[in-house]
Parts: structure tokens; C-alpha cells; sequence
């Protein structure tokens, strides 16, 4: 895979960025997020704790710039630009855009096939929530963007400095996983059957977003990505049946995307294939 310059060699993102301060203000700022679920519980405490977990990241990227670091450099380094090949971006982002659709519907159809849950009564319904899945994407853009400036705008890219390319998109996987920990007070008992599929959908779900900040040497189509992601999220919990209990529910929807986000990791390896350690 052929990848665009993320920051000029002359001054590393060490040098910027404290990394050490971007994890404290991540990792701990998801814990405080969640205060919420512990005063209030409920759905609505779930949504306001979401929306403000999801913001930590990219508080993380402000606290973590050195003295001196202007915003210019800044946006460069994180890939707030559409990178040096705008073409490119664009291709990606389109492309983006329109498979989310069609992997919002196998997602949809390995989630009812393996028995773990059912439609809603009547198609018409699934195939409306498919469709509107790029429009629900636009939607969830700022609050992806608020978790993938941190993760691909920042974190991968500084891990790249010092690893080489896979280590890094694992590592940046990893700790996206643990950054959703604080998630799992709002499922009690039944924690470790939504937790653990949906660490290894991130985990696969890691590549492909990578692969479009990479690719690009801009943020954006990661965060159209990651915004795909949770769009077609809600398109499989809108499609399965309240009928079924809410671990089936979870379960199914988890590990119908967990699926499909494998096959796109599959596809992200060839891509990934080169002899080279570092881009």
C-alpha cells in the first residue's frame, strides 16, 4: 500500500505532542465521561455519557500540543487537511460512503442468519434503514470526529514514529478498546456478552480506518468511516426485533459487524502488504 507523508521528518510529533498527557486526558477524561450512568442510569444517561466520552480524544490532541505549536502545524500533523492528494481524499471518502449501504445490509443479514436474533416484521422497514445509513453517517460526523482526531489523527501516526506500521494500527486498536471500558457499567452483569465482540470489532475495524487516514494523509475519510460504522450500528438495532432480549439484540448486531468488519480487514491486508517497516 502507498501511503502520503503525515509530518515532515524535520520535526517528529514527539517533538509536538506529549503523548503521555494524551492518554491520561483520553483514557481518564472516558472515566469521568461516564459519571452520568453512575448518578442517573438509563437511556438518556447512556447518550449524554456517549456524546461526551467520544469528545475525550480530541481534547486529549489539544491538552497534548507542546508550547509553541501552532494551530497551522497542528492541523497538518493530524491530518485535518484533505492531504496532499485531494483527489484521493475525495475518492476515499466516496468510496466510503457508498459501501456502507450494502455492508449495513450483510451485517443486517448475518445478525438474523445466525439465529441470534430476527427482523422487525416487514423488509421494507430494513431496507429504509439501509438506505438512509449514508445520510445517518453525515449525522454521526462530528462525534466520530471528536474520538478519530485522537486515535488516527494523532495516536497512530506518532506510534509510527517509533514501530512499524502494523504494530502501530494494533496498539491504536488495543487502546481503543480499553478506552471503551467505562461503557460496560450500563450493562451490569451481562458486560463481558457485549464487551468482548465488540473489542474484537474494533480490533478488526482498526485496518480499514487506518488504512483511510494512511492512504490519504487526512483524517477525514476515517471519520466518515468510523461514522459509517456507528451509523450502521443503529441501522441494526433499528432492524432487529425488539421481540428478542437485549443481549440476542447485542449479540447479533455485534457480531454481524464484527463479520463484515473482518472481511474488510482481509481486504485491508493485502493492501497493507509491502516489505517496507515504516510508510
Amino acid at each position: 500500500m502507498s501511503t502520503v507523508p503525515i509530518a515532515p521528518p524535520s520535526q517528529s510529533l514527539a517533538h509536538r505532542f506529549s503523548l503521555p498527557t494524551f492518554l491520561l486526558v483520553t483514557l481518564l477524561g472516558g472515566w469521568v465521561a461516564v459519571t452520568p450512568l453512575w448518578l442517573f442510569g438509563g437511556n438518556a444517561a447512556l447518550g449524554i455519557a456517549g456524546m461526551a466520552m467520544m469528545s475525550t480524544p480530541a481534547l486529549g490532541v489539544l491538552a497534548a500540543r507542546r508550547r509553541g505549536v501552532r494551530f497551522r502545524d497542528l492541523a497538518h500533523a493530524t491530518g485535518l487537511t484533505l492531504g496532499p492528494r485531494r483527489t484521493r481524499t475525495i475518492a476515499v471518502a466516496i468510496a466510503v460512503l457508498l459501501g456502507l449501504p450494502a455492508l449495513a445490509g450483510i451485517a443486517i443479514a448475518i445478525a438474523a442468519g445466525s439465529g441470534l436474533a430476527t427482523l422487525n416484521p416487514g423488509m421494507s422497514g430494513a431496507l429504509l434503514a439501509v438506505v438512509m445509513t449514508p445520510l445517518t453517517t453525515f449525522l454521526m460526523v462530528p462525534t466520530a470526529f471528536g474520538e478519530e482526531w485522537g486515535w488516527r489523527g494523532l495516536l497512530l501516526p506518532h506510534l509510527m514514529e517509533r514501530h512499524s506500521r502494523r504494530k502501530a494500527i494494533v496498539v491504536t486498536g488495543l487502546i481503543w478498546c480499553v478506552w471503551h471500558a467505562p461503557l460496560g457499567l450500563f450493562f451490569g452483569a451481562s458486560a463481558p456478552l457485549y464487551f468482548i465482540p465488540l473489542s474484537a470489532m474494533f480490533m478488526v475495524f482498526a485496518g480499514p480506518v487506518s488504512w483511510a487516514r494512511l492512504a490519504t494523509g487526512s483524517v477525514w475519510p476515517a471519520v466518515l468511516a468510523h461514522a459509517g460504522l456507528n451509523a450502521s450500528a443503529a441501522t441494526l438495532f433499528t432492524s432487529l426485533s425488539s421481540g428478542a432480549t437485549p443481549a440476542d439484540i447485542g449479540i447479533g448486531a455485534v457480531v454481524g459487524m464484527a463479520l463484515w468488519a473482518a472481511a474488510l480487514l482481509l481486504t485491508t491486508a493485502i493492501l497493507f502488504r509491502t516489505k517496507h517497516q515504516h510508510p
